[in-house]
């Protein structure tokens, strides 16, 4: 008496449940397709249990293959997209790379310029000459925290992106900032 079911199951497994005595479990008959049938249909010899272990390498080094192919096109894309972003960044685009590297320079730089512990890059606009941030800065820290005085600078970045100068244009409590223009 077999030991297990001889059919094989709708993902091309062999069933797991034990056999009957006909060689089958108690939901597979002899219509159903068999261990047998499923090896004559492959290439290679059925009674060669290693045959089945070299299709599985052959497919998976095809799978390997089309990864590595797949993998080479999308290191191909991201280069030509970084070329493009370079150039648009040569020429002085606004595009958002551009105005993101110069936010980030201001995020760096202004504290260290001004002396002071940024608290936000409020606006930052493309001009003639380069760009122009408005930042604020916590001028001195108080408990609680919306009494801290903040203080807003303007800053002029060139187009080489160095910052050139900067102002200060306001100084406030933090409850009681400016209005939002909306």
């Amino acid at each position: 008496m077999p030991d297990q079911c001889r059919a094989v199951t709708e993902g091309g497994e062999r069933c797991s449940r034990p056999a009957n005595e006909n060689g089958f479990c108690h939901q597979h008959g002899p219509e159903n397709e068999t261990v047998d049938e499923a090896d004559s249909d492959d290439p290679g010899d059925p009674s060669d249990p290693d045959a089945d272990d070299d299709r599985k390498d052959s497919t998976m080094a095809d799978d390997t293959d089309s990864n590595e192919t797949t993998d080479d096109a999308e290191s191909q894309e991201e280069t030509e997209s970084s070329d493009e972003t370079e150039s648009s960044d040569e020429t002085g685009s606004t595009d958002e790379s551009t105005i993101v590297t110069v936010r980030d320079k201001v995020r760096d730089e202004v504290p260290q310029l001004i002396g002071r512990e940024l608290d936000g890059v409020t606006s930052l606009m493309q001009t003639e000459d380069g760009w122009m941030a408005t930042v604020e800065l916590v001028e001195r820290r108080s408990v609680p925290d919306t009494q801290d005085l903040i203080g807003q600078y303007e800053v002029s970045i060139g187009d080489d992106a160095v910052i050139d100068g900067y102002r200060r244009l306001e100084t406030y409590r933090r409850a009681e900032g400016p209005e939002y223009d909306a």
